[in-house]
């Protein structure tokens, strides 16, 4: 099977830093597969998502043998046909909603104007367009809903709008990272709940960042461990629970809290 995106080899440097951010990653995700990289925090999984889509910060050094994605080199493609592929075939969910949508504009707004520059809708069609894929996150009344600001919303309300936005284009990859950061666990199983239920929709291929192997299980395919940099251990996720293969993944699973004997306990195996 031909990969969507292919990533060979990637460094990210920052200056004077002791070390290699991201150290030799290699990285393969197929058509609508959920691949989840897992770490801890520091590990380098948040900078190797950013350099797929060029948004590492500017002290930032980074390098690639390659960057694969549908058969076209992204290390090689003019600027502006890569603004046009970020738009339309990759994209992002970034960690904190709040500071990621903009505080002066409407939902409506923000949902729309990308229908109207990269799909040439009118405006009413771009609005039926939002309404729709904000009935898809399962916001309650998108109608009332299009009018509000930012801060107007929750947190999970916000999460939802991204989610959205995200979707708006029909992406073949979305990049979700910590798409549940400082949401109650209702809300989060919710988020990972809708993120499923847009691969199954719309046929994409989802990467997960996340530092919490519980919210691995549930829809990941394949699961990449990341540590100092590196990824250590890439397994289908059923494979990788039951016979991890490298300490640190062993570590990070005997750290999952679960329920036993009517008392919280972890795993020690």
């Amino acid at each position: 099977m031909t990969p969507l995106l292919e990533v060979r080899q990637l460094h990210v440097q920052f200056p004077r830093a002791p070390r290699d951010a991201v150290n030799g990653v290699d990285l393969t995700i197929h058509a609508e597969e959920i691949v989840a990289l897992v770490g801890e925090s520091g590990s380098g999984k948040t900078l190797t998502a950013l350099s797929i889509g060029r948004l590492l910060p500017t002290t930032a050094c980074w390098r690639a043998a390659s960057i694969q994605f549908k058969h076209r080199d992204l290390l090689t493609l003019p600027d502006r046909e890569f603004r046009h592929l970020l738009g339309q075939e990759v994209a992002y969910v970034f960690q904190d909603p709040a500071s990621s949508l903009n505080p002066v504009l409407t939902v409506g707004e923000q949902l729309c104007e990308p229908l109207i520059v990269h799909r040439g809708m009118r405006w009413s069609e771009a609005r039926t367009r939002a309404m729709e894929l904000l009935a898809a996150v399962q916001l309650a009344d998108p109608a009332e809903t299009l009018p509000l600001y930012p801060h107007q919303l929750s947190g999970g309300m916000q999460q939802r709008v991204m989610l959205a936005m995200a979707a708006l284009l029909n992406p073949a990859l979305l990049i979700a990272d910590e798409p549940t950061t400082a949401l109650d666990a209702t809300v989060q199983v919710q988020i990972l709940a809708l993120l499923l239920a847009l691969r199954r929709q719309q046929g994409m291929a989802i990467l997960l960042i996340t530092h919490d192997l519980l919210h691995v299980a549930p829809i990941a395919d394949r699961v990449a461990v990341m540590s100092q940099g590196r990824i250590v251990e890439t397994a289908p996720t059923t494979q990788l629970y039951q016979s991890p293969q490298h300490p640190h993944t062993r570590a990070l699973l005997s750290a999952m809290p679960r329920m036993g004997q009517g008392r919280l306990t972890h795993r020690t195996s």
